[in-house]
Order: C-alpha cells, then sequence, then structure tokens
C-alpha cells in the first residue's frame, strides 16, 4: 500500500469524479484508476462503485476512506514536525523544465514550495530535454523535469520517475495503416514524420528507436511543442509520435487522426533529475516536495488504464 493510493482514494471519494480526483491530484485519469485498482486488489475489496455517471464509495470504501485521510494527516504532521527541527532553507533553488511538461503541475509545486520556504530565491529555466540534462549533470541547475526514456541512465544523476507512457503512432485518417490498431517501428520506418526539433527528449527517443531501421528516416516538418505537432498530424502531413498522455489531451485531433499501438515500443517518462552530490538545502527540499506529491512512477498504461506494452531498446544496425 503507497500513500499515493490512499490520495488517491480520498480525492476521488471527495469529487466522486475520477476525471476531477485526477486533475486535483496532477495525474493522469488513467494512472489514478490503475493505482487505485492496484490498492483494490491488494485489499481484496471494491472501494467504489463505478457507472458511466456515479462514482459512489461501497461499503468497504465508507469505512475505508475516514482512516486513510487520518493516516495521510498523520503523515503530514510527522514531515511537519521533523522538518521543523532542521535548520533554516534558504539560498537560491535553481530549477530547470521542458516548456509544458506533462504530468506535472510546476507552478502549482514552486507556488507550494514558496509557501514553506519563503526565504528561498527560485530560479526556473525553460529549455529543451538534452541541454537540462547536461546543465543538471554539471550542476548548473539543482533539478530539472524533462521526457527522457525510461531505460536511459546518466552518470552523476539521480532520477525519480514522476510518469511512464506508452509512445503511440498518430496517423492521418486517410492513411493506409489507419485501419490498423497495432505496428511495429520497421512498419512505418520509411514514412514521412512529423518530429519534434533537435534536442528534444522524445526526438532523441524517436531517433533512437528507428536507428535499426531507418537511420536517415524523413522528418519533413520539425516542431517545437506537441500541440502542434498533432495540429500538423490532423492536416495529413505526416506521422507523429507521441505520449498517449499528450494525445490524449487533445481529443479532438482524433476526429482526424488514428492513434495506432506500436508492439515493440519502449516506454517513456516524465522525470525528475538531480545530483545527489551537490543538493543544497533548498534543493533536496524541492526534491523532498516533488517526492511527496508524485512518489515513483507505475507502469505505463493503455488506453483502459491496463499495464500497456512495452519493450526495450532494440540494439543498433
Amino acid at each position: 500500500m503507497e500513500l499515493r493510493q490512499l490520495r488517491y482514494v480520498v480525492k476521488v471519494a471527495e469529487e466522486q469524479n475520477f476525471s476531477r480526483a485526477a486533475e486535483r491530484c496532477f495525474v493522469a485519469q488513467s494512472a489514478l484508476s490503475h493505482q487505485i485498482r492496484r490498492l483494490e486488489d491488494e485489499l481484496g475489496v471494491t472501494l467504489f462503485r463505478r457507472t458511466s455517471r456515479h462514482v459512489s464509495l461501497t461499503s468497504a470504501g465508507e469505512a475505508f476512506v475516514p482512516l486513510a485521510r487520518k493516516a495521510l494527516h498523520a503523515v503530514e504532521r510527522a514531515a511537519t514536525k521533523a522538518a521543523s527541527f532542521a535548520t533554516v532553507v534558504d539560498g537560491k533553488l535553481a530549477i530547470g523544465c521542458i516548456p509544458s511538461p506533462p504530468h506535472i503541475d510546476l507552478p502549482q509545486l514552486i507556488a507550494d514550495y514558496h509557501r514553506r520556504y519563503p526565504e528561498v530565491e527560485i530560479h526556473l529555466h525553460e529549455e529543451l530535454g538534452t541541454p537540462l540534462q547536461r546543465l543538471v549533470q554539471r550542476g548548473d541547475l539543482d533539478a530539472v523535469v524533462v521526457g527522457m526514456p525510461t531505460d536511459k541512465e546518466l552518470r552523476g544523476v539521480s532520477r525519480l520517475q514522476l510518469h511512464r507512457d506508452t509512445i503511440v503512432a498518430v496517423v492521418p485518417a486517410g492513411h493506409p495503416l489507419a485501419r490498423r490498431s497495432v505496428i511495429r517501428f520497421q512498419d512505418i520506418a520509411h514514412e514521412t514524420f512529423i518530429d519534434g526539433v533537435a534536442g528534444a527528449g522524445l526526438r532523441e527517443f524517436v531517433d533512437r528507436a528507428f536507428e535499426p531501421y531507418a537511420p536517415e528516416r524523413r522528418s519533413q516538418f520539425q516542431v517545437t511543442g506537441p500541440h502542434n505537432v498533432l495540429k500538423l498530424a490532423a492536416q495529413g502531413l505526416g506521422i507523429a509520435l507521441l505520449p498517449r498522455g499528450m494525445v490524449s489531451a487533445d481529443p479532438e485531433v482524433l476526429t482526424h487522426c488514428r492513434l495506432l499501438e506500436i508492439e515493440d515500443a519502449p516506454s517513456f517518462s516524465s522525470s525528475l533529475l538531480y545530483n545527489p552530490d551537490r543538493l543544497t538545502a533548498a534543493a533536496r527540499a524541492f526534491v523532498d516536495l516533488v517526492t511527496a506529491h508524485h512518489g515513483p512512477a507505475g507502469p505505463p498504461t493503455d488506453r483502459d488504464g491496463h499495464p500497456g506494452r512495452t519493450a526495450p531498446f532494440p540494439p543498433s544496425a
């Protein structure tokens, strides 16, 4: 049983709605639903009655939620009490993030951090994922939020995975592949692509995935933000490869495109990176806050919230 599971159950009970509860917890609805299912399986009981229009507590849920709420309050009081014995947290916090990082409400976290540590001067640097990884490795930034392959490791850097997702192909509705539901990378290796720009973590991921099949694949459109990647795919200009959560956040696009599973796709993670040997008191407090809000990510999920298919990267040719 995990603290985040207790938080999710309490929020769903308060909102009586999985979607609104997920927004309050700053997670994807599929991830929240999956964690609650895991908890129910562990307990051997059903906590919620679920219908298409309504969510309500079962008898087991009615008994569980008040105790879960008390447990969360106790943990918060314990953390606050322990923190009161630490030295005053002040100085500067230098953090970085990719543009519009998914699955984490960074402004809300910064506001929460500032309320707890008002003496800390906060510097927020927005950049593409690959440069941010170098900046945190060098110690120029205390911590960064990036998207990167789940199996990638960086020397001297610790990583907290905030959310794991599967990469899907967004194909124009009129494309011959649109009739399929599952493809492999080699099936689309010689198609025209709409990509992120060089230096973006997702672009690095996609380039690496195609190395065995098409090292010189055709990246005709290169775009900074995922929203415009989807819009160009909807215009029929090419295929886009994006984390499922990004696509689900823009359901309008799916009226013009088809979303295809990629059978051999490795998982992709939103992650917090930091150098554990260079953490100041201010940086440690920020890492602890992010950990308390998100905890380690579970496995990626499919469109129904079930564990998704992932695969390690194939060796390069």
